[in-house]
């Protein structure tokens, strides 16, 4: 099997010379490639795990197959997996400050993909509509998706043999992820949003999501009573303006209020559909992913040991426990890898 993390040491070199001032005007995408060149050595690593995932029934090197970085960010990924060798690498985004600025990033670093994609899951079945495409990974993505449902019928037309691998943070079993995740879903829902990563093309940026349902649908139709507009606000967590009208369009029809989804806390901003962290129990992946004709193997992530110090120390201990842990490794695991293949 190819060996990505080869290329860990050549590539942190690389990305040693980044002016990271320079890739974007955009204040988050900005951020986020600070933090991610910060801790850059883990981020490699995980990289690493995902492109090995994604090849391990590829007996050959890498230079013969098509990837595609969904929901990318900076590109870091699929700029590593162009360096290793993968022989047509594409990224997408929905955000297009976040594309350009991976775009920047892919110059400075002299590294050449072969397509930039800005738009969701039905955009990206636009464009690859006479490509072709053997691979769909994505770190910290699928846990954001607003209709999963839509994305994993894409993945489906994609290719007969598609592999996909997403990992994600958002761990439902892991009993102090769940509840951190929790509390944030709540400060979101009904306190205040992080303007930091909801500001481009937001005018609600900041506001609760629940305030942000109500001034819709308040909008929408004005004329309803308030107790009625204040119960569909609640209602419609976790829906995006467009489906948030449509049940105000039911109710006005049938008299009929919308029913609240079932998870305790998963919300999404009603503007650009990103869910906050949202959790899902394994379970509930797996059934996901039968659904959609894939196969679905789970694999536990580790710690960031990399940086020297005490906390290296106890994140070599603890990614220790997670090896012997097993299964029971979703009570203590820092992330999980989400590898699906499809069912012949």
């Amino acid at each position: 099997m190819y060996q990505f993390n080869q290329h860990i040491t050549s590539f942190s070199r690389l990305l040693s010379n980044v002016q990271v001032h320079t890739i974007s005007t955009d204040a988050y995408a900005q951020q986020y490639l600070k933090d991610l060149l910060l801790h850059k050595t883990h981020y490699l690593h995980l990289y690493a795990m995902v492109l090995d995932k994604a090849f391990v029934d590829n007996i050959n090197q890498p230079l013969t197959s098509s990837l595609l970085d969904f929901g990318c960010g900076n590109g870091l990924l699929a700029l590593f997996a162009k360096y290793c060798g993968v022989q047509q690498v594409f990224a997408s985004d929905v955000s297009a400050s976040f594309l350009l600025a991976a775009q920047q990033l892919s110059k400075q670093l002299n590294i050449d993909l072969d397509g930039w994609i800005v738009g969701d899951e039905n955009t990206v079945a636009k464009y690859f509509t006479n490509k072709k495409i053997d691979i769909v990974v994505g770190t910290d993505v699928i846990e954001h998706v607003y209709n999963l449902s839509s994305l994993f019928t894409v993945l489906q037309n994609l290719n007969t043999n598609l592999v996909t691998v997403f990992t994600t943070a958002s761990i439902a079993e892991n009993p102090f992820k769940s509840a951190s995740l929790k509390a944030l879903q709540k400060k979101d829902e009904l306190v205040e949003s992080n303007a930091f990563h909801t500001s481009y093309n937001n005018e609600f940026a900041g506001m609760s999501f629940l305030a942000i349902r109500k001034k819709i649908i308040e909008t929408y139709l004005p004329s309803l009573p308030q107790n009625i507009i204040s119960e569909l606000a609640i209602r419609t967590r976790g829906l995006q303006k467009l489906d948030i009208e449509k049940a105000v369009d039911n109710y006005v029809k049938t008299n009929q209020l919308p029913i609240t989804m079932q998870h305790a806390t998963n919300t999404c901003d009603p503007i650009t559909g990103s869910f906050t962290e949202r959790l899902l129990t394994i379970k509930e992946y797996q059934q996901l992913y039968l659904q959609n004709n894939f196969k679905l193997a789970i694999y536990y992530g580790f710690y960031n040991q990399f940086e020297g110090g005490i906390k290296s120390k106890v994140a070599q201990f603890f990614n220790f426990a997670i090896k012997l842990s097993r299964n029971q490794a979703k009570l203590i695991s820092p992330f999980m890898v989400l590898v699906g293949r499809k069912s012949k």
